[in-house]
This record gives C-alpha cells, structure tokens and sequence, in this order.
C-alpha cells in the first residue's frame, strides 16, 4: 500500500465519521467558515492551526490506523515486560491495539472524539497526545527514528481535502444501521460497499 492509498483510505473513514457525527461535521463547517472569513482562499498556515479540523483528522487517523501490524526486528537483546527478546528476534507491533488501549486513551477509546486532541488552555496548539499518557501512544504513524516519514505529508493533504469537501458539501450516511469495518491483512482500508451521500452546499 503506497502513501497515498493509506492517505486516501484514512481520508474515506474521516468522510464517514463526519457523517455519522453531524454535529462535528456542523462545527467543522463552522470552523472553516469563520477562517475563511469571506476570502477565496483560506491562508495555507491557518490550516494547521485550526483546532477541530487537526483534531478530527488526528482522531481518525487514530482509531482505523492504515497499518494494523509493524514488524521490528530487535538489533540487540532486550527485555519486553520481563520476557527476554533475542538479538534478530521480529516482534510483531499492533496499532489498532495501542490505540484502542483503555489504559492509555480511557474508557472511551473505541469512540469518536475529536475533542481528545483541543487543548483547552491554547487552541492555536493542538494537544499532541490526545490526552493519553504520551505522544507515542498515538501508533498509526509508529514512533521515533522509524517512523512514517510521511507523516506530516499525510496530515496536511487530509486536512485540506477534508476541508474542501466540508465546506462543499454535506456529508450523510446512505445507511445509518451499516456498521463498516476496515478490511485487509496488514494493510487496511476502508470496505468496498461503504456509502457516503454528497450533497452539495448551495451558496
């Protein structure tokens, strides 16, 4: 699976959430509304300053990672919760696990919430951590020297995508009793038969 198609899978679940969630969807459309400010164009920094829109993408980026198992193989012996790993040992590392982590993001980690990632004391600022313990807990992208190094790339492009379309158009699930889940092996996406309405936004 290329960038892209991760990008664009994680793109098609920020479309459904916003569908399933018209109240976020409103807020966004708001949001984008008041930075745009009568303009054509919104100013490329405000992007990444705008507070839902970072948040909406940071957490569906978070629960359907495109990514559902890592391998890392371990170049020295270490320990993992006491158990001893071999040098040239592959251990396996499951995104979708880390992030759905009661532990780490609370008793509400399966669902959607944007507000996880405002930090209420500077909006201009996202919070970094979503409100778990650290910014490692947050696995879509992996951590440290090998991480995606894509990461920022991805982020930017959903951002002003999912903006463009917000703003065009109105987002409404085709079945609200359709419960999609991702599909794939090691690379997710987004399932075939996952239905979105447009509509566009007149004016």
């Amino acid at each position: 699976m290329s960038r892209y198609e991760s990008t664009g899978g994680t793109l098609a679940w920020a479309i459904y959430c916003l569908a399933k969630h018209q109240d976020t969807q409103v807020k966004l459309r708001q949001e984008l509304a008041q930075a745009r400010n009568g303009r054509e164009t919104i100013d490329e920094k405000v992007y990444e300053k705008l507070p839902l829109l970072n948040a909406v993408v940071m957490e569906v980026t978070r629960l359907y990672p495109a990514f559902s198992l890592l391998l890392r193989k371990a170049i020295r012996e270490t320990t993992i919760n006491g158990r001893i790993i071999p040098r040239g040992t592959y251990v396996g590392l499951c995104p979708h696990a880390i992030n759905y982590a009661e532990h780490l993001w609370g008793p509400d980690a399966d669902k959607f919430k944007p507000d996880r990632w405002i930090s209420e004391s500077d909006l201009s600022s996202p919070d970094q951590s979503g409100g778990a313990p650290s910014p490692i807990c947050m696995f879509s992208f992996f951590y440290g020297a090998r991480s995606c190094v894509g990461r920022a790339l991805a982020l930017a492009q959903m951002k002003r995508q999912l903006a463009v379309l917000v703003e065009r158009y109105h987002l409404l699930r085709v079945d609200e009793k359709y419960d999609p889940r991702p599909s794939g092996l090691f690379a997710t996406s987004p399932p075939h038969d996952l239905q979105i309405k447009f509509t566009k936004i007149s004016g």
